[in-house]
This record gives C-alpha cells, structure tokens and sequence, in this order.
C-alpha cells in the first residue's frame, strides 16, 4: 500500500510538469490552420503598419501664433487757476490754457499682456512732437532713455507748453507761415526684447497721444467717427512659434503616435514571427516522425483517438497493410477524405486508415513514460 501510494504521489507531482505544455501543444496541433491564419494576419498588418510607421517621423514642426497685447494709458496734470476750473488741477480731458500755465505733468502706464510667461527688457524714452499738417516738425526729449525689465512700467516727463508756444512764434517769424492750429504729439518710443511662452521676443513700438494747440489752449484731439478712446493706447500682435511634437498616424478614426505605431508593429513582427518559427520547428525537426507530441501537433486535425489502454483490433494480416512513414499514412487520409486513428497500447501507438476492408497503419514505438497518450492517470501498478 506504501508502495503504491508512493508511486501515485511521484505521477501527480511530475504530471504538473508536462500536462500544460502538452495540451498547449496539442491544442496548436489541433487548431493549426486558424493559428496559421491569425499569425499571418498579424504579421501582415504589423508589416504594412510598420511600413507607415518606419517612414514617417517620430516628430514633426508645428507653427502657431502667440498672441500678445501692448497698452499705454496716458493721462496729464497742470496747475490750475481757480477762476478757471473747479479744482486746483487741471485733470486729464480738460484744455490747458498756456497763458495761465506752462507746465504739462504727463504720466504714461504701459504693459504687455499675454496668456504664456513672459520675460522682458529694454528701455523707453518720452518725447514731445511739435508738427504742423505740411510736414513740419520738431521734437523735445522728456525723459532720456530708460532701462525697464518686467512686462510694465509708468513713464513721466513734462512739457514747457510756453516753450512749445515760443518756437512755434519763432517759425512764423522766420518763415513767414501763417497758421491757426498745430499738433502736439507725446510719444514713448520702447525697444523690448526677452522671451514669451519660450520664444525670443524682440519688438520696437511708439505709443501715442495727438493733442491739438493753437494760440489759446492745448487739447486732446478726439476722432468723432471712433469710439476709441485717444489716451487709451493699444496694439495686438501675434509671435510666430514652432513647436517639436509627436507625429501621428490616422488610423481608424485614432491619431496613433508614430512611436507607438513603430512598438506595435515590431511587437507583431516579433509575436507572428516567433510563432512561426514555434510551428515550424517542431514540424520539420529530426525524429519528428517517432515524437509522439510532434505527430500530433503536425496532424493533429486529422487524428481521432481511440480508447487508450486497450488492446488494439486484430485483423488479419491480410488485411493491414504497415507504410514506411506517417506522411505516407497522412497523404492517404487526405486523399481519401478519412480521419487516422489513434490508439495506444503499451509502448506501440498505432495509427490508422481503415478504407474499406483495407486498414492502412503506421507503428511508432515509445516509451510510456515520456508521453502519456492522453495525460491520463496510469494504472497502479
């Protein structure tokens, strides 16, 4: 009983080892031609999807616009003559009468504006911009160029309107020219430079502000046709940007990164090849004719087993013609359009085409021990 027991227990710990490749390899055996299939379907997509993949780049050049905004707020300060206006100053809109004052405060705010980071610098100067509609010109430095750094800053400087005034007469005088109104003009010239959203920025722009003079008063010249504010100052302006990113394949309705693309196929490739090759081997290797486990991978649509452990039918010899090799006994099965038999008896495996009266078999003789004939329980011994 010890004896019996032991050799029961020494059977179902190396049965674990052989039972799940053997029904693995039975079961590709069996189901050979649709492993066939779906291997060659694999391999034949992956190879057109790596073809795609393999000629087109991982990365590719995308140009888009940053947007970004300049504005400049201009507003002025001057003494005031209490006969004149309500308040002590002159505020922002209102005439500034030269006999009563001479001296223009003006305060220019000035920012750039955009939804990515920006790191800026550069510097500004304040100028006063005497001109008449002929061409005339003349130009008085507010404030010297500036150094700034940051995306905004408040520019001041202040105009002798007296002296604005004074060389005006003076150009009468000299030239002769007779007019009854001028244009004062307050520019702030800015060179900037640094980076938005990444990029190198590097923009020169003179915000400005139109006022008219005339032997009375200074004033904000206004467009009657616009609702644009004049001390309001603004300008929109786009930086062009590349951007490095993932190129992209469509396929079926999906935009599928090219390095994905390029993984998948190779991973087919690798997987239908490697199947291939898993099928193959044991197909055309030496002794596969004497290998039970390969006999029945190779053919194993065309076997139908019998009982195993029994005896197997005898016929007379007459009738049991032995052929020299399994594809010999296979071609005839395929030929005729019937299943070989399969039974196992001892160390024999018989298989077999029974045609009529006829019964066509090929022996292979092997040791119990190494292939079991169904992975069945052995009888105690």
């Amino acid at each position: 009983m010890m004896v019996t027991a032991t050799s029961k227990q020494k059977r179902r710990k190396s049965k674990p080892q052989r039972r799940p490749l053997t029904r693995w390899w039975e079961l590709i055996g069996t189901r050979r031609e649709g492993t066939l299939l779906v291997l060659s379907l694999l391999f034949f997509a992956s190879g057109i999807l790596a073809f795609f993949a393999f000629t087109n780049p991982v990365k590719h050049d995308e140009s888009s616009d940053i947007a970004y905004h300049h504005s400049a707020d201009f507003s002025y300060v001057a003494a005031a003559n209490s006969e004149v206006y309500d308040r002590s100053t002159v505020q922002t809109g209102e005439p500034v009468f030269p006999r009563l004052t001479c001296k223009v405060h003006f305060t220019i705010d000035y920012a750039l504006a955009s939804d990515r980071p920006v790191d800026l610098s550069g510097s500004y100067r304040v100028l006063a911009q005497v001109s008449e509609r002929n061409g005339w010109k003349r130009t008085l430095e507010l404030q010297p160029e500036t150094p700034f750094s940051g995306s905004r800053f408040s520019a001041q400087g202040e105009l002798d309107l007296c002296q604005a005034v004074a060389m005006i007469g003076r150009l009468e005088e000299l030239t002769g020219l007779q007019r009854t109104d001028y244009m004062v003009s307050i520019l702030l010239p800015i060179d900037l430079q640094g980076s938005l959203g990444g990029q190198p920025l590097q923009d020169s722009i003179t915000p400005r502000l139109d006022l008219g003079l005339d032997d009375s008063e200074l004033y904000v010249l206004r467009d009657p046709t616009s609702s644009q504010d004049p001390l309001h100052w603004t300008r929109d302006n786009l930086l062009p940007e590349t951007l490095r990113k993932n190129a992209s394949l469509p396929i079926l309705g999906l935009d599928l990164p090219v390095w994905l693309a390029r993984l998948l196929a190779v991973l087919g490739l690798v997987v239908s090849i490697g199947g291939f090759v898993g099928i193959g081997v044991p197909l055309y290797r030496p002794g596969s004719e004497k290998d039970i486990r390969s006999l029945r991978f190779r053919y194993g649509t065309l076997f139908v087993r019998v009982e195993d452990g029994a005896a197997p039918r005898k016929a007379s010899a007459a009738s049991v013609t032995d052929l020299a090799s399994m594809d010999d006994l296979v071609r005839l099965a395929e030929q005729t359009g019937l299943p070989v038999f399969e039974q196992a008896a001892g160390d024999e495996y018989h298989f077999s085409v029974v045609l009529e009266e006829q019964t066509y078999r090929y022996v292979v003789r092997q040791a119990p021990a190494e292939v079991g004939p169904a992975d069945q329980d052995a009888p105690p011994s």
